[in-house]
């Protein structure tokens, strides 16, 4: 991974990971309190802290909710499984958000410039543009694929290559 540098040319700190135990907490935090917010029928508040301690040992970025739902045992839920389960979707896109806004809070607050323009040739393929979705990183159209087509692979900033750099 190469560093990132801020318009000022100083080095900025590394990527938020959700696996990081600080960054975990504050996406989990973020993102119960969100779904807290929006009537649903399946958890009480009373077991927020149960669903804390679960998420913390179990959940990651973009996991399975169907895995998920097996340490949900513990809360007893009076409801189906498949309720259960689409309850855990809506606690995990929260959960997802959460963390794409901690990604935009790291990327504007350390005004990050990208390493390369739009443009550049890079080893998996050409940068098109700069993702709307997810901070630092750019849309790339793979080698191969005519420019009209709609796929892109996301490339974080701090992995891109140069295709000269190979």
């Amino acid at each position: 991974m190469k560093p990132l540098f801020n318009q000022q040319g100083s080095e900025v700190p590394k990527r938020p990971k959700s696996s990081d135990s600080q960054v975990k907490n504050e996406i989990i935090k973020r993102g119960l309190t969100s779904f807290f917010s929006e009537k649903q029928s399946v958890f009480e508040a009373n077991q927020k802290d149960t669903l804390v301690k679960i998420f913390n040992e179990h959940w990651e970025y973009a996991c399975d909710e169907e895995e998920l739902a097996k340490y949900v045992g513990e809360l007893g839920v009076n409801v189906n499984q498949d309720a259960i389960v689409l309850a855990l979707i809506s606690v995990c896109e929260h959960l997802n958000d959460a963390y794409l806004v901690i990604l935009t809070e790291w990327y504007q607050s350390n005004a990050i410039v990208p390493p390369y323009p739009v443009g550049s040739k890079l080893d998996k393929g050409t940068i098109t543009g700069i993702s709307v979705k997810e901070a630092a990183t750019y849309e790339v159209l793979i080698y191969g694929f005519p420019e009209s087509s709609p796929n892109r692979r996301s490339v974080k900033f701090e992995d891109a290559i140069l295709a000269e750099e190979e």
